[in-house]
């Protein structure tokens, strides 16, 4: 995990998309991308039989992107203000589109 090799001096952030597949990350030749996603398919079926429902690789580079252009107005500006990011995280998870959140106490 990423996320526990950073220091806890820094302001860093965790949270999965929820029915994000990994797959969708990929920037690859769409013979690849098909390929991960029916093999990812498969593994997920096999191992959460009951949890194998997938968000759209659209949805979830779109949250994706919400969620950087909040990291960017948080350590861009003058002042450092993580209170927009950090209850957008909050709502979403509330709503479903984020589990596992996870943050430093530097970002506070």
């Amino acid at each position: 995990h990423i996320y526990n090799e950073i220091g806890t001096t820094v302001c860093k952030y965790y949270a999965d998309v929820v029915n994000g597949t990994h797959c969708h990350w990929m920037d690859a030749p769409q013979l690849k991308e098909s390929v991960c996603n029916d093999l990812e398919m498969d593994i997920c079926q096999a191992l959460y039989p009951h949890r194998n429902t997938t968000i759209s690789e659209t949805q979830q580079i779109r949250i994706a992107a919400y969620y950087m252009k909040l990291w960017l107005k948080a350590t861009l500006g003058e002042v450092l203000d993580f209170g927009p990011l950090q209850n957008q995280l909050k709502i979403d998870e509330i709503m479903g589109v984020l589990s596992n959140l996870h943050s430093s106490n530097v970002c506070v």
